[in-house]
């Protein structure tokens, strides 16, 4: 495959990965390496990452939301439904979460998704997703970004009636001054 009209710079090539085969071929055959369902504090305790951490990027969940029964009503299932998975499940065994899920993991192996939500512990996933007002978010990627040398790729979950445009200007403003 060639592009017919190919950039003058090439783009630089991200690879997602989830468990440590996948982390070092991304590490050693792509520019950078795209973690998900983590914190930036759970990096450090992933082999295999580049040492240079500008070539990491951290997709992380951000509800722009100070109310924790909206972050509940958006996140639980989304969460649930991922940290169940294989990959992700693994993932978060090799982070040092497995205690914490254990009761989620069982019951969502026997087809109990509302129980298995209901046992995802909250504290998983304050650490998991950045929320509280636009500001506040804006202020925490910012600061994470600067503390850690990783940058973010923020997916937005937007509470009903919010405007997509202004949350995000206000998340950038926010960032932008705390980096």
């Amino acid at each position: 495959f060639s592009l017919a009209n190919p950039p003058a710079t090439p783009p630089e090539i991200f690879v997602a990965a989830a468990m440590p085969r996948s982390i070092q071929l991304a590490s050693r055959r792509a520019d950078g390496v795209v973690l998900n369902w983590l914190t930036p504090g759970d990096v450090g305790r992933l082999d295999g990452l580049p040492a240079d951490r500008s070539r990491i990027r951290l997709s992380t969940m951000v509800c722009p939301s100070p109310d924790p029964a909206v972050l509940d009503r958006l996140l639980r299932p989304l969460l649930t439904d991922y940290l169940a998975a294989p990959a992700y499940a693994g993932l978060q065994r090799l982070v040092g979460r497995g205690g914490q899920l254990t009761k989620m993991w069982e019951l969502f192996a026997v087809g109990d998704r509302a129980g298995a939500r209901r046992a995802l512990p909250q504290a998983v996933m304050e650490e998991l997703v950045v929320w509280g007002s636009p500001e506040e978010c804006g202020r925490r990627l910012g600061e994470i970004e600067k503390q850690t040398g990783i940058r973010l790729i923020a997916t937005l979950v937007l509470p009903s009636g919010e405007d997509a445009q202004s949350v995000m200007q206000a998340i950038a403003a926010s960032a932008a001054g705390a980096a």
